[in-house]
């Protein structure tokens, strides 16, 4: 059995960013909470991007990154 790690965060900027930047993003459904977790496939690439996030040095498209938002929102709002 082949399990993939995972990052989760609460961030929705980050895991809007991270959207942005190629890697998909999975919205964990529990609705007994209100702050969602959204988690990723853990990877040395991911890594290297959310540094990139938290240094306030990445560089995604502005419109790709609101509509990455959005996307999330909706999902969340949605379950």
């Amino acid at each position: 059995m082949n399990q993939k790690k995972l990052f989760s965060t609460y961030d929705l900027g980050l895991a809007a960013a991270l959207m942005a930047s190629g890697f998909g993003a999975n919205v964990v459904p529990d609705p007994t909470v209100t702050k969602k977790e959204f988690t990723f496939e853990d990877s040395a690439k991911l890594q290297k991007v959310i540094n990139a996030f938290w240094q306030d040095t990445l560089k995604v498209p502005a419109q790709k990154y609101f509509v990455c938002i959005k996307a999330l929102k909706n999902r969340i709002y949605s379950q």
